[in-house]
């Protein structure tokens, strides 16, 4: 007998749909489409010979050890190579403070499930990583948001926002923000570090991109400038090594680390040993490092390829951000045109990108977009960027005498 299974759906499921990066997908792979919308690595520069070599290594030295599963809160070798990393950068990190975890976005959902019940308020950036508010939303998050600018999260609107309401935590990106690209500034990190303070706010920060930097000086991290801080801080390697290996990490204060760590216990057991194992042998050999260079200086003139591109062909009313690393530049259009209909065109025209609105919590940013350069190949980029202008010029022009540009 066949039965209606979404009948038996928990509410927590009836939600899901696919976000609009997964509907874009069926573009994946297609030579003739100048691809600028998914947030992924170029897989012409991923470390094959490396990752062989390291494979090789650990299954010759350790294979035995490395098909066991490992420790819940993760591998030892794997932590202390995190830890250490952390200290050079001022991070006061314990290896018990540490989880390794199956992806960073396991990271996200472990501190959901600990801190939300169903109605509970969480502050994020608005703009923001649209794959952490599909997972906070599986909770029964209610979103209150904050403007994002130049200078990252507006902390004083931060203030006056909980001086109104309370929240159980704030989920932030200060740097490198995803979609924007912007770094949160050093003063308004140290502001953001006394409102918590002030107001007994958990920070919840996630830092996939910090290290793929290609102008200027990383800010330091919120818990480098307050070893004390209420801050349980997401790490990944998805964007310095591959994301096909589903590692991440999470530095959690020590009253809640416990709480996670059986969190994750229920969830998956530990963290494929192997691939942790894996990385610690990269990072001992230097395979990291010598990666992540490649990648700065690839990305790096991938960025000045694009902002050369659009200082060319985008008009003068559209404005965007200049990112200091990371994957993405935030594009703003005129108010009234529509991102949405602008890549309907674009996709007639073999160009694709992320519409902006999908990343607002609370609606809105239908005339933003976001562009990933680094997947796109470097000689693709002025010729995406200026079928982009043209048809954003055509927009424009179309809306007659009273367009808002």
């Amino acid at each position: 007998m066949s039965i209606a299974w979404d009948e038996f759906y928990s509410s927590r499921v009836r939600w899901l749909k696919d976000s609009v990066t997964m509907d874009l997908r069926r573009i994946m792979g297609d030579p003739n489409v100048i691809s600028f919308f998914a947030g992924l690595p170029d897989p012409a520069l991923y470390p094959v010979e490396d990752i062989r070599l390291a494979l090789d290594h650990v299954m010759a030295e350790q294979g035995r050890e490395v098909l066991q599963h490992a420790p819940p809160a993760g591998d030892g070798l794997l932590k202390s190579y995190l830890t250490e990393k952390l200290r050079r950068g001022n991070v006061p990190a314990q290896e018990e403070n540490m989880l390794v975890l199956s992806g960073s976005i396991q990271g996200l959902d472990l501190v959901a499930e600990m801190l939300l019940d169903p109605g509970d308020a969480v502050i994020v950036e608005d703009p923001t990583f649209s794959g952490a508010l599909e997972v906070f939303a599986k909770y029964g998050a209610r979103f209150i948001t904050v403007p994002v600018d130049d200078e990252g999260l507006q902390v004083e609107s931060l203030a006056a926002t909980l001086l109104q309401q309370r929240a159980k935590f704030l989920y932030t990106m200060p740097t490198c923000h995803n979609p924007t690209g912007v770094d949160l500034s050093l003063a308004r990190r140290r502001r953001l570090l006394a409102i918590a303070r002030e107001f007994g706010l958990p920070l919840v920060t996630d830092d996939p991109y910090g290290e793929l930097r290609y102008r200027g000086t990383a800010p330091p991290e919120l818990l480098a400038l307050d070893g004390e801080a209420n801050v349980i801080m997401i790490g990944s390697f998805s964007k310095i090594l591959a994301p096909g290996l589903r590692l991440g990490w999470l530095l959690a204060p020590s009253p809640v680390v416990e709480t996670l760590r059986l969190e994750k216990l229920s969830a998956d057991r530990s963290t494929n040993h192997l691939v942790q194992r894996l990385a610690a042998e990269m990072a001992r050999q230097g395979m990291l490092d010598r990666y992540r260079e490649t990648m700065v200086t690839v990305y790096g003139e991938k960025l000045e390829a694009i902002l050369a591109a659009m200082r060319l062909y985008f008009p003068p009313a559209v404005k965007w951000t200049t990112p200091c690393g990371g994957y993405f530049i935030w594009v703003t259009l005129p108010v009234g045109l529509d991102a949405s209909l602008l890549l309907e065109r674009a996709l007639a025209q073999q160009v694709a990108f992320i519409p902006g609105a999908s990343f607002f919590a609370a609606g809105g940013g239908e005339n933003t977009l976001r562009l990933c350069f680094v997947n796109t190949p470097l000689a693709q980029i002025p010729e995406g960027i200026q079928r982009l202008g043209r048809l954003i010029t055509e927009l424009i022009d179309g809306c007659g005498d009273d367009s808002p540009a």
